[in-house]
């Protein structure tokens, strides 16, 4: 798997899966995300103010939004729990069920929108390398010991080649 940080904060149109981890109780979306929902009718706003989506941790709280509108097909929203308890261990338990959740749409590149403001307990270097650490634990596969017919059927799955943080 390829890593990117792309400066600026702002999609493009080749971010067909974004991923962002927003804290609980937060109704605030990244500014890189506001526009993409706004875009979309304000789709992610809505699931944030009806709490159908809370940003809890424990377990990792995901969901997967379908997009209508753009080039952004598919967001990918997960918990890092309460703020003043966040550790670097939340976002490498949570990072890790959101790209497990990402293999399953079938792309091979996903966007991290990096928080606008991180924890105290986390700087933004430590972000970004837990979250490569936790992206290339959950994608990957020990197929030594599994016979012919599963190793046939990984090769058909949809393999994640690049993630690209965005800034």
């Amino acid at each position: 798997m390829e890593y990117y940080v792309r400066r600026g904060g702002r999609l493009s149109a080749r971010d067909a899966l974004v991923v962002v981890g927003l804290f609980e109780g937060e109704k605030e979306l990244p500014a890189a995300v506001a526009s993409l929902d706004e875009a979309n009718g304000g789709t992610l706003s809505r699931l944030l103010e009806d709490e159908e989506f809370r940003g809890k941790d424990r377990p990792p709280e995901t969901a997967l939004v379908h997009l209508a509108e753009g080039k952004t097909r598919h967001v990918i929203l997960h918990g890092l729990g309460e703020r003043d308890a966040f550790r670097g261990e939340t976002l490498r338990r949570s990072l890790f069920a959101a790209i497990r959740l990402a293999k399953k749409t079938r792309v091979s590149t996903v966007t991290i929108v990096l928080p606008d403001e991180t924890p105290e307990a986390l700087d933004i270097e430590g972000w970004v390398r837990t979250s490569v650490e936790s992206a290339a634990a959950a994608t990957y596969t020990y197929d030594t010991f599994k016979g012919k017919a599963s190793r046939e059927a990984l090769k058909d799955q949809t393999v994640l080649k690049k993630a690209t943080f965005l800034d």
